[in-house]
């Protein structure tokens, strides 16, 4: 993660009208195996069904998204049973059944 990250990412939520139902994104860098390139993936800023679909098929990383602590508290956490995705699952359980918007930081902080 950028040295900046969290900060960016509260002054991010700072700006939200209800920053305790948003799920923030920042943009990623991705570096494959025995590759020194680093390839830019950009998260535009989605809402609704298009969150949905963007969420679904983007490259995800840990530290890539910021969420409130009481989202976790009040929705629960990542599912242990799944093997994989477990990050993606949340998320989308989020967007799709407790009303969450999608917000990105546009710069690449991870």
């Amino acid at each position: 993660m950028a040295p900046t990250a969290i900060a960016e990412f509260m002054r991010a939520a700072a700006r939200a009208d209800d920053p305790e139902h948003c799920l923030f994104f920042s943009d990623c860098w991705v570096v494959y195996d025995n590759d020194t390139r680093r390839f830019p993936v950009a998260s535009s800023a989605y809402n609704g069904a298009d969150a949905i679909t963007a969420t679904a098929g983007a490259v995800w990383g840990a530290g890539l998204f910021f969420a409130a602590r009481s989202a976790f508290e009040r929705h629960g956490y990542f599912r242990e049973d799944l093997r994989y995705s477990e990050d993606l699952e949340w998320i989308l359980r989020l967007l799709l059944l407790h009303g969450f918007s999608f917000h990105t930081v546009n710069r690449l902080l991870l």
